[in-house]
C-alpha cells in the first residue's frame, strides 16, 4: 500500500509541476492573443 500510496504523490506532483510549466503560456496565450 505505501508503493501505492508514494506512486499516486509522484503523479500529482508530476501533474502540478505541469501545470505550473504550462500555466505561463496559457496565460500569455490568454492575455496576448495573436
Amino acid at each position: 500500500m505505501k508503493n501505492v500510496f508514494t506512486t499516486s504523490q509522484l503523479a500529482i506532483l508530476s501533474a502540478i509541476c505541469t501545470l505550473l510549466s504550462v500555466a505561463p503560456s496559457a496565460a500569455n496565450l490568454l492575455l496576448y492573443p495573436s
